[in-house]
């Protein structure tokens, strides 16, 4: 029995004690273990929205060009009514203005005027809505032209508006404008 007492008091209960100091820091290296295992599946989880976020960039910025793309864009439109056999009167871009809603991106106005009949008319507006580009019409003016008979040639004012991103350098010199402005 002293042998047994001895033993208990020499390894068994000075092995429990750190035996359950050992389970204790076993479970505080699983709970860490798990913080870890949610974090990087939390980056990953980031990190896919990331690229997701960078995608839908991609696809706006395909539909907002940059300042290069203009030109490009108005040639685009003009090209578009001449074949749908539109008469282009009038098709002049206009000084470009910030956008109010957006300080993204800014506002690239196009005065037209064209003339053709109601069909050729409706066929350049349905093609303007299926550009890969952003170009909202508005202000339209339609009034006759000329009717010889059962031929209208309509004429067509109004201005198409497109939109570009603004660079970074823009955005911060439009931003110390408004503090100036407030000032």
């Amino acid at each position: 029995v002293l042998i047994a007492v001895l033993y208990l008091f020499v390894f068994y209960f000075p092995n429990q004690d750190k035996a359950a100091g050992l389970e204790r820091q076993i479970a505080d290296k699983r709970e860490k273990l798990q913080q870890v295992q949610n974090s990087v599946k939390s980056l990953d989880d980031l990190m896919k929205e990331s690229q997701d976020l960078k995608a839908k960039l991609n696809e706006a910025q395909k539909e907002l060009p940059q300042g290069a793309e203009i030109p490009e864009l108005i040639k685009s439109i003009s090209e578009t009514g001449r074949k749908v056999g539109l008469e282009i009167r009038q098709f002049q871009p206009l000084e470009e203005s910030p956008s109010i809603t957006n300080t993204f991106v800014a506002e690239v106005p196009i005065s037209l005027a064209v003339e053709g009949t109601f069909h050729q008319v409706a066929m350049f507006f349905d093609r303007l809505s299926k550009m890969e580009r952003i170009v909202h019409v508005k202000n339209i003016d339609i009034e006759i032209a000329e009717e010889e008979g059962t031929n209208v040639s309509l004429l067509v004012e109004g201005s198409a508006i497109t939109f570009r991103f603004l660079s970074d350098e823009e955005r911060t010199k439009k931003k110390s404008k408004k503090k100036k402005r407030r000032r």
